[in-house]
């Protein structure tokens, strides 16, 4: 298995461990007002339903905790702010700016809105590429439309094997 895999597969495992200390010891209350309104725009922006009786948490990390989980090192330098890897549990870092804050929950819980709705994982690079341009996008028009700023959010390129 490639190092990459390994990683890919590292990350999932941490983070349903995450997920499973995070209920354990932080019992969330059953519905945030703040996360029931990102949801809202999200579902809105995306045209993705909210499932009913459905409602993800969101779960605060600190920034050593987000690099340890995401770049293997509390001291690395690392870009992720936010992530979602399946599930109730959606991941932000606790040091952002609210506004920007805001932007990267919208974005995350369009990944939520993703997975519900398809009711699977992105099963192919082209999938994954394809979702995280809508969750990009969704982010982008959230940040104008309500948080009235101009400055935006770019996808990476990825790039999908022939």
């Amino acid at each position: 298995m490639s190092m990459k895999m390994w990683l890919v597969v590292l990350a999932l495992v941490l983070g349903w461990i995450v997920s499973y200390v995070a209920l354990c010891t932080n019992k969330p209350p059953e519905r945030d007002p703040q996360t029931e309104k990102l949801l809202a725009y999200a579902s809105v922006y995306s045209g993705r339903p909210v499932p009913d009786g459905e409602h993800p948490t969101v779960v605060y990390m600190a920034p050593e905790q987000m690099a340890l989980l995401m770049c293997g090192s509390k001291t690395a330098v690392c870009p992720v702010e936010g992530v979602y890897f399946g599930g109730k549990y959606v991941f932000v870092q606790t040091n952002l700016e609210p506004a920007h804050r805001r932007s990267i929950i919208v974005h995350e819980l369009t990944h939520w809105l993703q997975r519900r709705v398809k009711a699977a994982a992105p099963d192919s690079c082209q999938r994954s590429a394809a979702a995280e341009r809508e969750a990009y996008t969704v982010q982008n028009h959230y940040i104008h439309d309500v948080e009235k700023q101009t400055e935006f959010f770019y996808p990476p390129v990825l790039v999908c094997g022939r």
